[in-house]
């Protein structure tokens, strides 16, 4: 029995050996595969936050960066350069956007014609019984316009810019004249006049017409069609200093082009 005792204990021995022989083996199997996976793992982690930077990235860039004002870094534009200084007249479009800097003066060039009206003063010294007289002039209005395209010829109070193409029709005309009432009462008198002046049957029909304002004061603009002569006017009426001031251009056909160039020639009327 002694021998079958010590048997028996040697096959325990061995068989608990056995048993934690496995324990060693699966912990450091446990371990390997521990490490593997952190290894595999790092850069997953990386990737994944790379993409979510790049995600941020463009979001930001679609959504955020447009809205900032990139102007606030730009130098503005110095005030004495004229072609800054220039406004635009109204009734005449731009596309702005397509350009890139704001639209020049076109009157740069433009000679400067003045109307000057003589005024005569007498004064008188009782002692001597003399009476002297003096004459000073005074420019009533001035404008600009291109010497190579049109022509000035003065009449009076009457003031014609002809073309300067022979075959051109194109014509300015500024007058004025003294009325004490206002402007719409000068313009029913002439539109009554008009209504038989070519032999008995009206001589222009008022196409359109809109007030306006001119200098800081009303106004009137007419498109009107002259059935006499068979032209067609585009005019602006104001009243200044107890005058009636007409600014007209004539031509058989008004254009968009004409309009717009009438529009940049009354912007440069000054008083």
């Amino acid at each position: 029995m002694p021998g079958k005792n010590q048997n028996q204990e040697k096959k325990f021995k061995e068989n608990k050996e056995n048993d934690i022989k496995k324990v060693d083996d699966n912990f450091n199997f446990n371990n390997k595969n521990k490490h593997y996976h952190q290894k595999t793992s790092n850069p997953l982690i990386f990737l994944s936050w790379f993409i979510i930077l790049i995600l941020i990235g463009f979001l930001f860039y679609d959504n955020v960066w447009p809205l900032i004002d990139i102007n606030l870094f730009k130098n503005n534009p110095k005030e004495t350069d004229p072609k800054y200084d220039y406004q635009i007249p109204l009734g005449i479009s731009y596309e702005l956007e397509k350009q890139k800097e704001p639209p020049q003066d076109p009157t740069i060039s433009w000679k400067t014609f003045q109307f000057i009206i003589e005024t005569t003063t007498t004064t008188s010294t009782e002692a001597a019984f003399l009476t002297e007289t003096s004459s000073t002039n005074q420019i009533l209005y001035s404008f600009k316009y291109p010497e190579d395209l049109l022509t000035v010829e003065k009449n009076g109070n009457l003031v014609k810019l002809i073309s300067t193409a022979t075959s051109s029709e194109f014509q300015l005309l500024i007058n004025f004249e003294d009325y004490a009432g206002d402007l719409m009462d000068w313009l029913k008198k002439q539109d009554k006049i008009s209504a038989k002046a070519w032999e008995g049957k009206p001589s222009i029909e008022v196409v359109t017409s809109s007030e306006a304002t001119f200098i800081k004061l009303p106004a009137l603009i007419r498109q009107e069609k002259m059935l006499a002569a068979g032209m067609m006017s585009y005019s602006l009426y104001f009243k200044k200093d107890g005058k009636i001031f007409t600014i007209s251009m004539i031509a058989p056909e008004l254009t968009q082009e004409m309009i717009n160039f009438y529009l940049i020639f009354v912007n440069n009327f000054k008083f």
